[in-house]
């Protein structure tokens, strides 16, 4: 399945060019229009800011970020004739100002939020497919010709962790393209009056999954109050984060125990710290734009009260791997794991963790022959040490015999004893 995702500034700017691409012209003021020609991809995405809600409307003191949204979205069909196309808008940072030095237009925020908010929703653009996708390879073409500054490093990044993370399941490759620069002319240079001609550049990589994925501490430190508001404000804030008003906050939800079970091999353990990643996301996005407030109307001003942190990064990527992975919302434990599942999962490390793949499969095929009708500590058959220590536990993927039990019913099942989760949290975490 083709993904072609698109960035975009501010297109009223935008001035047409004899694109060039594969050895086909076109003549447009947006690259992805040829791109998208002629790679016929499955899935069109746009990715633009919503930093152009005022060029086209008079914003009133009520305007919500659904709006602005809105009114962006609005002047981006109409200035690049779209058709077809998933459109993220995102938070931005802009500043105009008038001839006087005055500011006209200040949307103000860290420009973090622009790389969550885009994280978030090209993560949930992707799951939406899976079903779709039945086990294709994935292409990813990325066109990062268009956006302003920090745009085209900042979807770079996010593309290339969800890239990152979909690769545990399937064949990934991703195609980042760009054109020549576009000419800068001063006006009345006679050149004005010649369309430039401008050959979209590409480079590609097939792309593994790394399994260095972020973790974070605890769903409260995924949003944090922006550097752009007053210190007096920052506390009140923050409360809303914390629980201390509107609707209690993020929920206690904790994802690193699970990021680093996958960054770590031990597999088991990630059925025991699977949590529900997607309310955490949720609630903090919608933290996020309910803090997003109109300010001033003259000057223009919009400020992101919030701002999204490193930790919200591990939310996206915990939701994204119970997803791809089909981990079940509620399980019961107690009648523990069968390995089997655990082997299949472990097909995750196979293309580039060759070593860890080995390791988690060896030990595996240890327990594959035990026959026992009730649970009994692993550590009795294979008269191993009651404590390992991290380092042991690890070399063991997991499964040493002082945590581990194990049990055959119509297949041999694992579990962990009930007294030794808090030292696999530690180990974890």
């Amino acid at each position: 399945m083709k993904f072609l995702i698109s960035t975009v500034g501010k297109p009223s700017e935008y001035n047409n060019a004899k694109y060039i691409y594969k050895g086909v012209e076109k003549e447009s003021n947006f690259s992805s229009s040829l791109i998208k020609e002629l790679e016929k991809p499955n899935v069109n995405v746009l990715i633009g800011q919503f930093t152009l809600a005022h060029e086209n409307r008079t914003l009133s003191e009520h305007v919500s970020m659904k709006d602005l949204q809105d009114f962006s979205l609005e002047t981006l069909k109409r200035k690049l004739q779209l058709d077809d196309y998933q459109i993220i808008v995102s938070p931005g940072v802009v500043s105009e100002y008038n001839e006087n030095g005055s500011p006209n237009v200040l949307y103000k925020g860290d420009i973090y939020n622009f790389y969550g908010y885009t994280l978030h929703s090209l993560a949930n653009i992707f799951l939406d497919h899976v079903k779709e996708m039945d086990n294709q390879d994935i292409e990813i073409v990325l066109d990062l010709t268009h956006g302003i500054n920090y745009m085209g490093y900042l979807t770079f990044d996010a593309v290339s962790l969800i890239a990152d993370v979909m690769s545990t399941k399937f064949s990934v490759r991703m195609r980042v393209v760009n054109s020549d620069p576009y000419p800068q002319r001063p006006k009345g240079d006679p050149t004005l009056k010649i369309t430039p001609k401008l050959n979209i550049n590409e480079m590609n990589e097939d792309v593994k999954p790394s399994f260095s994925y972020p973790v974070g501490e605890g769903c409260v430190k995924s949003l944090r109050p922006s550097s752009v508001i007053p210190d007096e404000k920052k506390k009140e804030v923050y409360d809303q984060v914390r629980g201390k008003q509107v609707n209690g906050g993020l929920p206690k939800v904790e994802s690193k125990y699970f990021v680093n079970s996958f960054n770590r091999g031990s597999l088991l353990s990630a059925f025991y710290f699977n949590d529900d990643f997607e309310l955490c996301v949720k609630k903090a996005v919608d933290l996020f734009e309910n803090n997003v407030i109109l300010d001033s109307v003259n000057p223009l001003i919009v400020t992101q009260r919030l701002s999204f942190t490193e930790t919200f990064q591990s939310y996206v990527i915990a939701k994204m791997l119970k997803k791809l992975h089909g981990f079940p919302n509620q399980q019961n434990l107690d009648d523990g794991v069968p390995i089997d599942e655990i082997r299949k999962l472990s097909e995750i490390y196979h293309k580039s963790q060759p070593v860890l793949f080995t390791i988690i499969n060896n030990e595996l095929y240890s327990l594959q022959k035990v026959d026992l009708d009730n649970w009994t500590p692993l550590n009795k058959i294979l008269n191993t040490r009651d404590d390992p220590d991290k380092r042991t536990f690890f070399a063991h993927a997991g499964l040493p015999g002082g945590f581990t039990e194990v049990r055959k019913d119509q297949t041999v099942r694992v579990r962990y004893s009930r007294d030794v989760l808090g030292n696999v949290k530690d180990f974890l975490g």
